[in-house]
C-alpha cells in the first residue's frame, strides 16, 4: 500500500470525543454510600476526641473551653430555655428570609424591566451591601426599636442584598440572540420577561438566595445582641448574654444556630434544585453553550 493513500476505513465504531463537563452517559460512581456517611461521622468523632485531650492535657478551666461532654450536659439542663430560644430566632429567620425573597425579587424584576430605575437606585443597593450589619444594627435599634421586627429587620438587610443583586444579574444575563428572537415575533415586554428573563434568572435566583439563607441567620444573631430583649431572648442574646458565666450553654446556643443555617440552607437548596429550577426552559442552556 502507497504511504500517500489513505488507511481503509475500519469496521469498529469510534465514538466521538466528549467536550469538556460533557457525561458520557455510563454510571460512574462517585463513592459508595457508607463512604459518604462514615467520612463526617469519622471526622467529628476526631475533632471531639482532640478537644476533649486538649482540655484534659492543658488542664483548661470550664469557663476557657469546656469538654465534649460538659457541652451536652449544657444543653440538656438548658433545653427548656434553648428550645424557646432556637423557636424564635426560626421564627424571625423565616419571616426575614421570605420577605427578603419577596421584595428582593420583585424590585429586581423592575430593575430588569427599567433602565432608568436600574441606573438610579442599583448603586445604592451595592453600597448597602458594603456596610457591615454592626453599623446598620444601632440605627434599627432608634427607627424600629428592640424586639423581633427589629431583629427580622436586620436579618432582612443581610438577606435581601444577594438576592437583589444575583437576580438582577440574571434578568439581565439573557443571550443576545434570544432578544432579537423575542424581538422578531414581536413579543411584548411582559412577554420577553416572562418567556426568557425569569427562566433565564432562575439558576442566580437561587444561588442568590443560598446565599441569604446562611446571611440572614448571621443577620438575625447579630440583630438579637442588639435589638433582642431579656423578656423573650433567642439564640444571639443567650449567646452574648452567655459569654461571661456559661461557656458550655454558649457553645449549645452556638452549635443550634449553626444547625438553624444548615437545616435552612438545606432547603433552599432542595426547593430551588428540584422545584424552581424545572421552570428554566432547555433551549436557554441550548444557546448559553453555542
Amino acid at each position: 500500500m502507497n504511504a500517500s493513500q489513505p488507511p481503509p476505513e475500519s469496521d469498529s465504531y469510534n465514538p466521538p470525543a466528549l467536550r469538556p463537563g460533557e457525561s458520557s452517559g455510563k454510571f460512574r460512581p462517585s463513592g459508595t454510600l457508607l463512604t459518604t456517611l462514615l467520612a463526617p461521622v469519622v471526622f467529628g468523632v476526631l475533632v471531639l476526641l482532640m478537644w476533649s485531650l486538649a482540655v484534659w492535657y492543658w488542664k483548661l478551666p470550664k469557663l476557657i473551653l469546656p469538654t465534649p461532654t460538659d457541652v451536652l450536659s449544657a444543653g440538656w439542663e438548658q433545653r427548656g430555655s434553648l428550645f424557646h430560644a432556637l423557636l424564635k430566632t426560626s421564627v424571625e429567620v423565616l419571616t426575614a428570609y421570605f420577605l427578603s425573597i419577596v421584595l428582593a425579587g420583585g424590585l429586581a424584576i423592575c430593575f430588569g424591566q427599567s433602565r432608568l430605575l436600574r441606573k438610579a437606585a442599583y448603586p445604592y443597593a451595592i453600597f448597602l451591601k458594603t456596610l457591615p450589619i454592626i453599623a446598620i444594627a444601632p440605627l434599627v435599634v432608634l427607627w424600629i426599636g428592640q424586639g423581633t421586627w427589629g431583629v427580622v429587620a436586620v436579618a432582612g438587610i443581610v438577606s435581601f442584598l444577594p438576592i437583589l443583586t444575583n437576580t438582577t444579574e440574571g434578568l439581565l444575563a439573557v443571550p443576545a440572540n434570544l432578544q432579537d428572537l423575542m424581538r422578531l415575533y414581536g413579543a411584548s415586554r411582559w412577554q420577553r420577561l416572562i418567556k426568557v428573563q425569569i427562566p433565564n434568572a432562575l439558576p442566580m435566583f437561587v444561588a442568590g438566595c443560598k446565599i441569604a439563607s446562611v446571611g440572614c441567620v448571621l443577620g438575625a444573631v447579630v440583630g438579637e445582641i442588639f435589638v433582642g430583649t431579656v423578656s423573650n431572648p433567642g439564640l444571639g442574646f443567650l449567646i452574648y448574654g452567655k459569654r461571661d458565666s456559661d461557656t458550655a450553654g454558649m457553645f449549645v446556643a452556638i452549635a443550634l444556630s449553626g444547625l438553624l443555617g444548615l437545616a435552612l440552607f438545606g432547603l433552599t437548596s432542595l426547593l430551588g434544585d428540584r422545584l424552581l429550577l424545572y421552570w428554566r426552559d432547555p433551549s436557554v442552556d441550548a444557546a448559553r453553550d453555542r
